[in-house]
């Protein structure tokens, strides 16, 4: 079941950058404030990764 979450989720995060032209400023022209949309995207999953990481993480005796 997480990995559906997982494909999801990640899917959603791909339809986002490529909404917002992401994959043109690496092969084309650079735009700056496509580093703002990159900056955005990594501040929103930063907590539910942290979350994830925590609660798989093995547990030490």
């Amino acid at each position: 079941m997480k990995n559906i979450w997982a494909f999801v989720f990640g899917g959603l995060f791909s339809v986002g950058l490529m909404l917002y032209g992401m994959p043109n400023s690496i092969l084309g022209q650079w735009d700056a404030s496509l580093a703002f949309v990159m900056l955005g995207a990594i501040a929103v999953a930063f907590i539910p990764f942290q979350k994830a990481v925590h609660n798989h993480a093995p547990k030490t005796v």
